[in-house]
């Protein structure tokens, strides 16, 4: 999958790089969006789930901007992480009772936009991501409670790759709206996002 999605952003690239000039067009402006996402993550035990994002942006000319995006994925327990808590070994089998978990990536992303004809634009996007996650649990053995607040948490910078389409709405000059696939590509938080978005410039 990552390899599809470095194949797609190359070609992205190579047709801004070779059809455009990368002069200051367009005055700077800012903007912000929110997100709805079809998470994927690679581990077997994390099934799909939705993932929200929040960010803001500023493009810098017509082609090149620069975001900062925060998702999290509030339905996810990351119980790959239990395997890090080096519980004891028990006689009897242990059951977890998940008091707490969070799933996130703070990500800062490079922007290469190419406008198309009646308000559309395609995009890619190359950035890095600090994936974060945790999670709080009791263990349970024979019906008894054996160890509590166990909490075990990680974080790890990966490189991130992303590229979609966006409309501008053409009753609201302000509006605009797209969708996008974004691969995160670290070893130890893979994962794929599919997202509609909605992006307001201020």
């Amino acid at each position: 999958m990552k390899y599809f999605f470095g194949l797609v952003t190359a070609a992205t690239m190579g047709m801004i790089t070779s059809n455009t000039v990368w002069a200051a067009d367009t005055d700077r402006e800012w903007y912000v969006l929110g997100e709805c996402s079809l998470i994927l993550p690679a581990a077997v035990e994390e099934h799909e789930n939705l993932a929200f994002r929040l960010g803001a942006g500023m493009q810098v000319t017509e082609h090149i901007g620069f975001e900062l995006l925060w998702d999290t994925a509030p339905g996810l327990q990351p119980r790959s992480l239990i395997q890090q808590a080096n519980l004891p070994q028990t006689i009897g089998p242990l059951t977890y009772d998940i008091q707490s978990h969070r799933f996130q990536y703070l990500t800062a992303f490079a922007v290469m936009k190419l406008p198309l004809r009646n308000k559309f634009t395609i995009f890619g996007k190359i950035g890095l991501a600090q994936h974060h996650r945790s999670i709080e649990f009791d263990v349970l053995t024979s019906g008894s409670t054996f160890m509590e607040g166990v909490k075990v948490d990680d974080s790890a910078i990966t490189p991130v790759i992303s590229f979609g389409q966006e409309l501008a709405v053409k009753r609201i000059n302000r509006l605009s709206i797209g969708y996008s696939a974004t691969a995160y590509i670290g070893k130890d938080s893979e994962a794929t996002l599919f997202s509609v978005f909605a992006k307001l410039k201020i």
